[in-house]
C-alpha cells in the first residue's frame, strides 16, 4: 500500500520504526550524494553511543560484620573502646540506555579535512533530559566553532525544537543549515507534513 503522506510518514516517528528508518535514510543521502562529490570529496556514515541513565538511588543498610585491623597499638585488658563504624551503602546500578546514532560528514579526500556534518536529529536529541537536548547542544557548538558547515534535519514533529535567535517559521518539519562562512546566521526551511520535502542545499 502506498504512503497517503507526500512527504514524511508521521508514524515513522514512533518506535521500532524510527530506528530502522534513521540509518537507511541517511545511507539514501549518502548514496544520493556520492556521485555528485566524488572524486574530491568522501561522503561517511559515523556512529557514536549516547548513554542514558536514571539517577542513582540511595539505600542505607547497617554493617552485619565490622573488620577492623590493628598494629602495634593494643588496649589494656578489659578498657572499653569505642570504635567508629563504616558507613556501609547499597547502590543500585544506573539503568544505563545506550543509543546508537548517526550522522553524515562530508570529507575532503586529499587533506582529510571534514568540510560538512549532516545531523538527523533522533528523539532522543529532542527531549529535555541531560543527555538529551542539552548534550546535543554541547556537540552543535563545537560544530559551529569549526571550520565545519552544519546541516541539521528534523524529521520529528514532537520534542523540542532546535534553539536560534527568533523564532522559528511555521513549520512541521525543519532543516537548519549552517554555512561556515555566514555565522552567526543561518538557514533554516521549514515544510508542513502534508508537503514534500524540499530540496535542501548541501554546503561545501
Amino acid at each position: 500500500m502506498p504512503c497517503p503522506f507526500p512527504g514524511m510518514d508521521p508514524f515513522l516517528e514512533m518506535q521500532p520504526f524510527w530506528s530502522d528508518f534513521a540509518p537507511t535514510l541517511l545511507a539514501e543521502i549518502r548514496n544520493a550524494l556520492l556521485p555528485r562529490l566524488l572524486p574530491r570529496y568522501d561522503v561517511r556514515i559515523e556512529e557514536y553511543l549516547t548513554v542514558t541513565s536514571e539517577d542513582v538511588r540511595l539505600h542505607r543498610v547497617q554493617p552485619d560484620l565490622t573488620v577492623s585491623t590493628t598494629d602495634a597499638w593494643h588496649p589494656a585488658a578489659g578498657a572499653a573502646v569505642a570504635i567508629a563504624e563504616p558507613i556501609s551503602a547499597e547502590l543500585e546500578y544506573p539503568d544505563f540506555e545506550p543509543r546508537t546514532q548517526r550522522r553524515l560528514r562530508l570529507v575532503h579526500r586529499a587533506t582529510g579535512r571534514v568540510v560538512t556534518v549532516l545531523e538527523l536529529l533522533s528523539p532522543t536529541n529532542k527531549t529535555l533530559a541531560r543527555d538529551g537536548l542539552e548534550a546535543y547542544l554541547e556537540k552543535r557548538a563545537e560544530i559551529l566553532a569549526s571550520r565545519c558547515h552544519l546541516v541539521e534535519l528534523d524529521l520529528l514533529r514532537g520534542g523540542q525544537r532546535l534553539p536560534m535567535a527568533g523564532p522559528l517559521p511555521p513549520g512541521d518539519y525543519y532543516a537548519y543549515i549552517g554555512r561556515a562562512g555566514r555565522r552567526p546566521r543561518g538557514q533554516v526551511v521549514a515544510w508542513p507534513l502534508r508537503s514534500p520535502m524540499p530540496t535542501i542545499s548541501i554546503p561545501l
